[in-house]
């Protein structure tokens, strides 16, 4: 006769297939992005392509009618219809940008983060300011991809959620010889239940990369306070940690938002 199972040990297999489910999920997710982005692309790219160049061609027919001086209201008109199709191919690269796979380790950890960053302030009007200490701060190839995609679900866990007006990334490594990212913003807090929900995919998702790396993820919050996270993990001697199905060179996505 079989051995029944502890509890213990029937908690930890189902804890490995919930990971392993989640990963499978991320993957399925990221292929599908991927998808997306190529049908986006190829329809909406072409529609937009072809009624730009129709506007171009009505325009020229339109001086040869009226003469080289068109009548101010049509050159309105004109104006405002380029505008908008100018407009709607800016929202489909910025999609296509969204969803298309990238890795950031090849720039490194630092250049990929102020990129990201740049375009914060832009198109969600979030005051950002970004510290590294050192200067020449360089992370390997692996924990590079597995720290940008913690620090990238941070920040627009930010954006989505906050309300923020401003937010801060440090990245240093501490005295201890370990390496820490801390994302804080003064938005409007989370609640425990909410930092404790195991629905929060975001948040899951955040933990586990932070535990892949052999290190500690740490949320703290305050109602109308703002909320900071801190992701912490040593710097030499670090072995990643193996999660099923988790692939520490995953596709990464850069985020339009």
């Amino acid at each position: 006769m079989s051995k029944l199972k502890k509890p213990e040990d029937q908690l930890g297999e189902l804890k490995q297939q919930v990971r392993h489910l989640q990963a499978k999920l991320r993957h399925h997710r990221r292929e599908e992005r991927i998808l997306i982005s190529k049908r986006i692309h190829d329809l909406f790219g072409q529609i937009l392509t072809g009624l730009s160049l129709n506007v171009a061609h009505l325009k020229n027919m339109m001086c040869k009618t009226f003469g080289e001086q068109l009548p101010p209201y049509l050159m309105e008109e004109i104006s405002e219809i380029r505008s908008q199709i100018e407009k709607a191919i800016r929202t489909v690269q910025c999609f296509n940008a969204e969803l298309r796979p990238y890795s950031s380790a090849p720039m490194g950890i630092v250049y990929s983060i102020e990129r990201f960053l740049e375009e914060v302030p832009k198109r969600n009007g979030i005051q950002v300011a970004f510290h590294v200490t050192p200067k020449n701060f360089s992370l390997d190839r692996t924990r590079t991809d597995i720290l940008f995609l913690i620090f990238q679900e941070g920040i627009l866990n930010v954006i989505r959620h906050a309300q923020a007006k401003i937010l801060r990334v440090l990245l240093q490594k501490t005295g201890g010889e370990n390496i820490q990212l801390t994302i804080a913003d003064n938005g409007k807090g989370m609640t425990k239940d909410k930092i404790s929900d195991a629905r929060s995919i975001g948040i899951t998702d955040m933990r586990e990369r932070a535990e892949q790396l052999g290190g500690t993820f740490k949320i703290t919050s305050r109602k109308g306070k703002g909320t900071s996270i801190v992701i912490e993990f040593p710097e030499l001697r670090a072995r990643l940690k193996k999660c099923q199905g988790i692939s520490p060179c995953a596709s990464i996505v850069l985020l339009c938002v």
